[in-house]
């Protein structure tokens, strides 16, 4: 992956969505949920 890609994420729902309810995964959380796909995990994803 070369450093001028970027990444488009979406997310669609309906009835009942509220963004007070909505948490967008992070680094953190898929390394320790995932650690087997790690190398993916840190390629495709940034701290924040």
């Amino acid at each position: 992956m070369n450093q001028s890609g970027f990444s488009l994420v979406g997310c669609m729902v309906s009835p009942g969505f509220t963004f007070d309810d909505f948490e967008l995964f992070s680094q953190e959380s898929l390394l320790a949920e995932y650690p087997q796909h790690e190398e993916v995990i840190r390629r495709l994803s940034r701290v924040e």
